[in-house]
């Protein structure tokens, strides 16, 4: 592929260097007096940010994205890792960052020169410090604007030679790396090399199997090549049992663009070649890790290059391979679909990109491609539509079979006769004829999503994801998956560029949060998922993940309200919404002040009859049920109202909300905190999500709303606690609390012994007293949290000395001036002096 320069002014490099090879000031330009600045190139017309003189930063973790199910991260130094679907389908060793960014040689790219000079030859490693310092070198690295593309460039100012490669990915051909040598001196200069892929792993070996066995792993590795395609493959599945286990699946590698290649599958003749010696083909390679590395030669002209394509990918079957080989007997065929394969796969992602209102243009380049990126790893976490509000009603039945097959059944005719393609304005229209609640419930939660899968660092244990975009006839596979901040997070702010969306966003919401008043782990198409605690795992815990839930509802429903108006209020009564069960109990208060770090247990034999009514009818077997053994109904005003309930219930006046279930609240920063802390963060969101309940209850509405008994219970004993509300001391916030936590206490307690009750009906003017009171309770909370200078305490400490509840503060930290600024309570004058205390605080970075 071309790499065709523009003028060095626009892409943001350097004039070439005079044939001395001096820079401007006669020195060895490879670091830049001010550091590496950030500059915007034009390649080929297609925009990247430039880092020049990348070496003088610490090395970093950088990612690509594709279109489809191809991963791949990379060192700002050179080594990656990439595969297809998961860790245990690498191309590259799946490793950590710190192993990936430890030394430039770990996995990837090779290259190495032996330039013909005056004087002799003369190695040169770009990449590499072994050779490349003894020249004087400088590193440049651009990064598409879009994300799916990576240049690699590096200049020796002593040869006169400048080396650059491009990776992108192929849908159809993996990884395709794009090399260029060319000669920026005034003379002709001969090159031999030896180029390509390095550390390549056959399918079969999975990433655990790698980070404990790598060399056991290389024992059963056999590589072997066809004319220019390498084969990568194991002898047999990796196994001690007395069976057999063939492994059908093979990598691959194949390289165009050279005039006379031999081709090499392992590193073993590298050293030869560095000695200038020459190195033969290789046609079967055993119990090594792989290479493809094109031996060859070429002599530029001033100002000639030198360009070929070298690709790899993994997980072919016979076919496939058969194929693959047939293409490489017309190699410029081969190249150019390659070529072109590369291109729909950028702008398809593009395009995915597009429509989630990504490709917003500003006058400042830097903003542009910023927003470009928030939007693309928005869409990688939380999913994105696949064609709009538009989808198979196919995909639509096979959603109601697998979250409750009992309603599927009732409804298979009308199921079976869904056309085509349809809407989301369609289908929920129709159920609603229908009318069976069950049925509209279960299609107020569909979302025809796709693209969501995992991203960020490989080093966390809990970022394993799975790239599952078509099936094996090509269809999309529609779904999310996501832990709960993540999920709402995302969906945040893809639902105002999918408004049609949010009625789906919401129901889940309140459909995946429990009676008592929280909300699950994990999120997927399928259902909720909870955390299971495993004694021999660090990483294994159990609690409510109580963060955020406040104010991604809320945000949910400002848009909602937002973009359509007055719906909720209409839906207020409706019995619409279910309850999820996570078997998890909550301790009595009494229990919670002697030891709020173990506040939960674990209900095994409620974990067992939810898995195994699951197993049964789908994941509706893990909602509340009522007495009949059918999904338990409640109102969306029920929905609404139990978080604040259930947030005050644990509310410490003056100090913030408790955060006493096991779990921190915001950032895993705060795990210290969980027991013993205090959230005025999540007092501020809470002033805001009441003051939004207070104005929809307002609003022209039915005067009674539909409310569980334990649930209208809840509220009346939260009104009479909120209205002792005179924190004069400790022992009045002591007393307070005790009457909140009670109540928040007997409540659990109806839950858990399935005595929730049936319907009772609740004044509206009840409703608007509490909401009354504990907007003034919350406030005179925020009040007591100023600080002198204007900021706001974020989180607290208490402890509990006889009946006394005492508050301590913590430093300032910024969470809690975010959450300040957003809870609606501010003056001007005040948000102005918060303003300036943080500019004048201890937070401040020039």
């Amino acid at each position: 592929m071309p790499i065709t320069e523009t003028p060095p002014a626009t892409r943001g490099l350097r004039p070439p260097p005079e044939p001395s090879g001096h820079g401007p000031n006669g020195d060895a330009p490879h670091l830049s007096p001010a550091g590496p600045p950030s500059e915007h190139a034009l390649i080929d017309g297609e925009p990247y940010v430039c880092i020049r003189d990348v070496d003088s930063l610490q090395p970093f973790l950088i990612s690509l994205a594709s279109s489809g199910n191809l991963w791949v991260y990379l060192g700002s130094n050179s080594p990656l890792t990439a595969g297809r679907v998961d860790p245990d389908h690498a191309i590259f060793p799946y490793q950590t960052a710190d192993k990936i960014l430890s030394h430039a040689g770990s996995s990837g790219c090779l290259t190495i020169l032996l330039a013909e000079t005056a004087t002799g030859t003369e190695p040169w490693e770009p990449w590499r410090d072994c050779v490349s310092r003894t020249h004087r070198v400088y590193r440049n690295l651009y990064k598409h604007a879009h994300n799916h593309s990576i240049i690699y460039e590096e200049t020796n100012l002593d040869l006169g030679l400048r080396f650059s490669w491009k990776l992108a990915t192929s849908e159809s051909y993996g990884l395709i790396r794009t090399s260029t040598l060319e000669n920026i001196s005034g003379k002709p200069i001969s090159v031999r090399y030896v180029d390509g892929w390095h550390q390549l792993q056959p399918p079969g070996v999975s990433a655990e199997m790698y980070a404990r066995y790598s060399y056991l792993a290389a024992a059963y590795m056999r590589h072997e090549r066809e004319g220019l395609l390498g084969i990568y493959v194991l002898n047999s599945g990796i196994t001690d049992r007395a069976e057999p286990c063939e492994s059908l699946r093979a990598g691959c590698a194949w390289s165009v663009g050279h005039a006379n290649p031999r081709i090499l599958l392992s590193t073993r003749q590298v050293d030869a070649f560095r000695r200038g010696e020459e190195v033969a083909a290789e046609s079967e390679i055993r119990g090594d890790f792989g290479a493809y590395l094109a031996a060859d030669a070429v002599r530029l002209p001033a100002g000639g290059k030198a360009r070929w394509m070298t690709a790899a990918d993994t997980g072919l079957d016979h076919a496939a391979l058969v194929r693959l080989r047939a293409e490489l007997q017309e190699p410029h065929g081969l190249e150019a679909a390659a070529i072109r394969d590369v291109a729909a796969g950028a702008a398809s992602l593009e395009q995915r990109i597009a429509a989630s209102d990504g490709l917003q243009q500003t006058a400042d380049p830097t903003v542009t491609v910023h927003h470009f990126a928030n939007v693309l790893f928005n869409c990688m976490r939380g999913g994105t539509p696949h064609d709009s509000y538009n989808f198979p009603g196919a995909d639509f039945s096979a959603f109601i079979r697998s979250r409750n097959s009992l309603v599927h059944a009732q409804h298979s005719k009308w199921l079976d006769s869904l056309p085509a393609q349809m809407t989301l304005r369609e289908v929920r229209a129709q159920v609603r004829v229908i009318g069976d609640a069950d049925l509209i419930r279960l299609a107020m939660e569909y979302l025809p999503l796709t693209f969501s899968r995992r991203h960020g660092d490989p080093s966390r244990p809990w970022n394993r994801f799975s790239i599952r975009l078509r099936d094996a006839e090509g269809n999309p596979i529609y779904g999310y998956e996501g832990n709960w901040r993540d999920i709402f997070q995302n969906w945040e702010s893809l639902a105002q560029s999918y408004p049609e969306c949010l009625e789906s966003m919401i129901s889940i919401f309140l459909n995946a949060s429990t009676a008592d008043g929280y909300n699950p782990y994990r999120i997927t198409r399928a259902g909720i998922d909870w955390e299971v605690l495993d004694p021999d795992d660090p990483w294994s815990h159990i609690g409510y993940w109580g963060d955020h839930q406040i104010v991604y509802l809320l945000r949910l429903l400002e848009s909602y309200e937002r973009f359509y108006p007055g719906r909720l209020v209409a839906g207020l009564r409706e019995r619409l919404h279910a309850y999820a069960m996570v078997p998890y109990i909550i301790r009595p208060f009494e229990e919670l002040l002697v030891d709020p770090r173990n506040s939960i247990q674990f209900n095994r034999q409620v974990h067992n009859q939810l898995h195994a009514r699951a197993e049964m009818i789908g994941n509706d077997g893990k909602l509340l049920s009522n007495g009949a053994g059918d999904v338990m109904l409640v109102s969306l005003a029920e929905k609404l109202l139990v978080p604040p309930l259930v947030k005050l219930s644990n509310l410490v006046p003056g100090g913030g909300i408790w955060l006493n279930t096991q779990r921190p609240e915001w950032n895993d920063a705060n795990n210290a905190l969980a027991g013993y802390g205090l959230s005025m963060v999540t007092v501020c969101y809470l002033r805001r999500y009441l003051a939004f309940l207070r104005a929809l209850f307002s609003a022209d509405g039915p005067p009674e709303l539909e409310l569980s008994s334990a649930v209208a219970d809840l509220l009346r004993e939260i009104t009479a606690a909120l209205a002792m509300d005179h924190c004069k001391d400790d022992a009045d916030r002591f007393r307070i609390l005790a009457a909140l936590g009670t109540a928040g206490e007997k409540h659990r307690r109806a839950v858990y012994s399935g005595k929730i009750g049936g319907q009772a009906s609740v004044a509206r003017e009840d409703v608007l007293a509490f909401l009354d009171l504990a907007i003034g309770t919350v406030d005179a909370s925020i009040h007591a949290n100023r600080r002198e200078d204007g900021t706001y305490h974020s989180y607290n400490l208490f402890e509990i000395r006889g009946r006394e509840a005492r508050v301590r503060r913590l430093q300032l930290m910024c969470e809690g001036q975010v959450a300040a600024l957003s809870s609606g309570l501010l003056s001007p004058e005040q948000v102005l002096e918060l303003l300036n205390g943080l500019r004048d605080s201890e937070l401040y970075r020039a």
